[in-house]
C-alpha cells in the first residue's frame, strides 16, 4: 500500500505483512495498528520460534498466534500437550526435522475439529511433514480448530499395539510399532495373564486387554501404559469369564462385547477408563456370538461378523452416551468368524476373516447412516 491514508473508528485495527493470510509466519512478522482514539498506535508483536527436543506442555502465553514450536534438534517424536482450550488462543507447530514426528494431545475433555468433524480428547494429532504448518485455534471454549494444509492423522496415540494371543503356547507379550516411522515391533511389556482370544480397549492415555483364555476363561482386565513401556495391572473384571470377545471404546469407557464360556454371549459389559474397577453389564447384542470384531465412532461401539450355529453378517451398534441394547444397524457382505476390526472417523472396517475358506475382503460400512457394508 502506497501513499495512502488510514480511516477508522475507535478500536480498528489493520494488519501488514507479506501475506495477510499468513503474516504471523514471516520472518519479518506483520506489522498491526490500532485506533486508540484519533491516532494510530503500534501495537506489533515480536514473532519467535521455539525448539522443543523432548515432550512439552505448551503454555498459555504461547497461545497468542506470535509464538511458533519446532521439533528442531529432536531426535525421536516430541509430544505437545495444550493447555485448555479458552476463546482467542492460537497456538502453531512446525516441524523442521525429517522423519521425526510431532504430536499434539489436547489436555482434558476438549474437542479437536477437522474438516467439520468432531474428534474426542482421546484422540491426538499426528504429523511429520517437514517445514510445514499446523495452526490450533480456539473460537469456542473447550474447542480446538485445525487449520492446515498437510495431511494429518488424528489417533488416540502414536505406537499401535498387539498384546497377548499364541504360538507355540499362550503369551503375555505386549508388543509396540510406531506410526510414524516404518518398522519392526518391540516388547514394550507383559500382561498379567498370558492368554488369547482377547478383546482390546483404548483411552488416551493407556491400553486395556480384557477377557480371553488361558484353557481357562478370564475376567481379567488389564491396563498398561502409552506414555512409559513396561508390564499392565490387574485393574478389574468382567461380568462373566469369557473369550472370543470383541472390543470397543469411548472417550470415557471401554466396552467388551460377546464371546463364549462354551455357551455364547450376548453380553455388553463396560468398565471406566477414569477409576479402576470391575467392568457392568449394560446391555445385549441383538444375537449371542463369538469371534466377533469391534469397531467404535465418537457416539457409538459396533460388533460385527461372528459365529455361533451359523456365520454371522450381523452388524450391531449401541450407544456409548446411553446404556442399553444394541440395535442391528446392517450386514456385512460375507458372514465370518476371525476377523479383524478397524475404525476412522467416518467409517468401520471388517477385514480378512473365514467361512472355513480364508478370506481377504475388506467391508467399509457408515458410521452416519446405517446400513449394509460394501467390498
Amino acid at each position: 500500500m502506497k501513499n495512502s491514508k488510514l480511516t477508522g473508528t475507535l478500536q480498528d485495527e489493520f494488519y501488514f505483512g507479506r501475506n495477510s493470510a499468513q503474516g504471523i509466519r514471516q520472518s519479518g512478522g506483520i506489522m498491526q495498528l490500532k485506533n486508540s482514539g484519533g491516532s494510530w498506535e503500534n501495537i506489533s508483536k515480536s514473532y519467535s520460534v521455539t525448539a522443543k527436543m523432548s515432550d512439552y506442555t505448551v503454555q498459555s502465553s504461547e497461545c497468542d498466534g506470535f509464538h511458533t514450536l519446532t521439533n528442531k534438534g529432536a531426535t525421536g517424536e516430541v509430544v505437545f500437550t495444550l493447555p485448555a482450550a479458552v476463546e482467542g488462543y492460537v497456538i502453531i507447530f512446525s516441524v523442521v526435522v525429517d522423519g521425526k514426528a510431532i504430536s499434539i494431545k489436547p489436555n482434558g475433555s476438549e474437542v479437536i475439529i477437522l474438516n467439520d468433524i468432531e474428534y474426542n480428547s482421546i484422540n491426538y494429532i499426528h504429523y511429520n511433514n517437514r517445514s510445514n504448518i499446523i495452526k490450533l485455534y480456539c473460537n469456542e471454549t473447550g474447542k480446538w480448530y485445525i487449520e492446515s494444509d498437510v495431511i494429518i492423522v488424528i489417533g488416540a496415540s502414536n505406537y499401535g499395539y498387539t498384546s497377548g494371543g499364541a504360538a507355540a503356547g499362550n503369551l503375555n507379550v505386549i508388543d509396540k510399532f510406531s506410526f510414524s516411522t516404518d518398522g519392526n515391533a518391540v516388547d514394550a511389556g507383559d500382561l498379567t495373564v498370558a492368554r488369547q482370544t482377547i478383546a482390546g480397549q483404548s483411552s488416551s492415555e493407556y491400553g486395556y486387554t480384557s477377557g480371553g483364555t488361558t484353557g481357562v476363561d478370564s475376567n481379567v482386565i488389564d491396563k498398561f501404559s502409552f506414555s512409559t513401556d513396561g508390564n499392565a495391572v490387574d485393574v478389574g473384571d468382567l461380568t462373566v469369564a469369557r473369550y472370543d470377545v470383541a472390543g470397543q471404546s469411548s472417550s470415557e469407557y471401554g466396552y467388551t462385547s460377546g464371546g463364549t464360556t462354551g455357551v455364547d454371549s450376548n453380553v455388553i459389559d463396560k468398565f471406566s477408563f477414569s477409576t479402576d474397577g470391575n467392568a457392568v453389564d449394560v446391555g445385549d447384542l441383538t444375537i449371542t456370538r463369538r469371534s466377533g470384531v469391534g469397531q467404535s465412532s465418537n457416539s457409538y461401539g459396533y460388533t460385527s461378523g461372528g459365529i455361533s450355529a451359523i456365520y454371522f453378517d450381523v452388524i450391531d451398534k449401541f450407544s456409548f452416551s446411553t446404556d442399553g441394547n444394541a440395535v442391528d444397524a446392517g450386514d456385512l457382505t460375507v458372514a465370518r468368524r476371525y476377523e479383524i476390526g478397524q475404525s476412522s472417523n467416518s467409517y468401520g472396517y471388517t477385514s480378512g476373516g473365514t467361512t472355513g475358506v480364508n478370506l481377504n475382503v475388506i467391508d467399509k460400512f457408515s458410521f452416519s447412516t446405517d446400513g449394509n457394508a460394501v467390498d
